[in-house]
């Protein structure tokens, strides 16, 4: 009898006091998007004080350069990723 209220016991406590996983995996999502996006900034900043290091350029020639590198970067990037979706549809 003692065996069988623990079960039950322990069975209420894990629903009613225990959050669902759901809720769980909610907030670990938040918490990476949120550290994403610190990291985004954190690197952006980064990439431009390096940039302004090694170019020995004033601020904004600084910023317009790293502007027009991530224009060429995407772009070359996506021209690259089209090639080869474009080859793999083909040999289909």
């Amino acid at each position: 009898m003692l065996g069988r209220f623990r079960t039950l016991l322990a069975k209420f406590i894990v629903q009613h006091f225990t959050p669902p996983r759901a809720l769980v995996i909610r907030a670990w999502l938040w918490l990476a998007a949120l550290a994403l996006v610190v990291a985004l900034i954190l690197g952006l900043i980064a990439w431009l004080v390096a940039t302004k290091e090694a170019l020995d350029l004033p601020w904004l020639q600084t910023i317009v350069s790293v502007i027009l590198g991530f224009v060429v970067l995407v772009g070359i990037t996506f021209t690259i990723q089209a090639v080869l979706v474009g080859a793999f549809v083909l040999a289909l």
